[in-house]
């Protein structure tokens, strides 16, 4: 008799904490995941945030904090402005629903500092000068940074360094910091040139991205930081490499 007792009380507590809630089914969780695959901290505009490791439910509900919504297992989405956002994932099983929410922060890449690796001899580096001049052995140098593509921009210029005094090619590579700026891809879309001065005193280009034949880029995502490496090399002389660090991140 004692035994049916404690059986019935074992029931009725159980029908209880269903009814009131009390037993708490566990929430599915979930990672954001970037182009390169890894689960990031920090991603970017413009490119495609993937969701992986989604338990199983019935349904899924996600809302992506920019007023976009899906309801994929998996879906991907891409932000189109750079904030913090709060994705929330409803999923439901059976009567039980629950919600999770993550905070993502959406950034973009911006270019930190620029290394002059090599430079050329002389202002061929356009392929097309039939009379460059000789770069001085000690010159005063430059970087000028601009849009690349400006032929009907009224101001291309977007950052002038200081003049760099009696460099060589035994000072290099020559890092010179510039402020935050926005490339909004790991490829290099601003024109970054770099001017000397010939034997004679007159100021030329001797290594630009704009004339290269060569281009590599290496992301760290774990690290939000990568470079880009451009330059020429294929006559001795009028070679030049040129090397900008960048980083992902979201500005304050």
């Amino acid at each position: 008799m004692m035994k049916n007792y404690f059986l019935i009380a074992v029931l009725l507590f159980l029908f209880s904490c269903k009814e009131k809630g009390d037993v708490v089914l566990p929430a599915i969780e979930f990672e954001l995941i970037d182009k390169f695959g890894h689960n990031a901290e920090i991603f970017a505009v413009k490119e495609m945030v993937r969701v992986e490791a989604v338990g199983e439910a019935d349904s899924y509900f996600w809302e992506f904090g920019d007023g976009e919504t899906s309801r994929e297992m998996k879906p991907a989405h891409t932000y189109k402005e750079m904030g913090t956002y709060t994705i929330r994932l409803t999923t439901k099983n059976g009567d039980a629903v629950r919600t999770v929410r993550k905070v993502i922060k959406v950034g973009t890449y911006y270019a930190d500092e620029v290394q002059l690796i090599n430079y050329a001899d002389s202002f061929w580096v356009d392929g097309t000068s039939t009379d460059a001049q000789s770069v001085k052995e000690t010159t005063d140098m430059y970087l000028s940074v601009s849009k690349r593509y400006y032929s009907d921009e009224e101001d291309p210029l977007l950052f002038t360094s200081e003049i760099f005094k009696d460099v060589d090619k035994e000072k290099l590579p020559l890092r010179i910091k510039i402020p935050d700026l926005r490339m909004d891809t790991e490829q290099l879309n601003h024109r970054f040139d770099f001017y000397a001065k010939s034997d004679n005193e007159e100021e030329g280009i001797v290594a630009s991205n704009y004339y290269v034949t060569a281009s590599t880029s290496y992301f760290t995502p774990e690290k939000n930081e990568g470079y880009v490496v451009v330059g020429r090399g294929n006559t001795p002389g009028d070679g030049f490499e040129i090397r900008v660090i960048y980083k992902r991140k979201l500005l304050n």
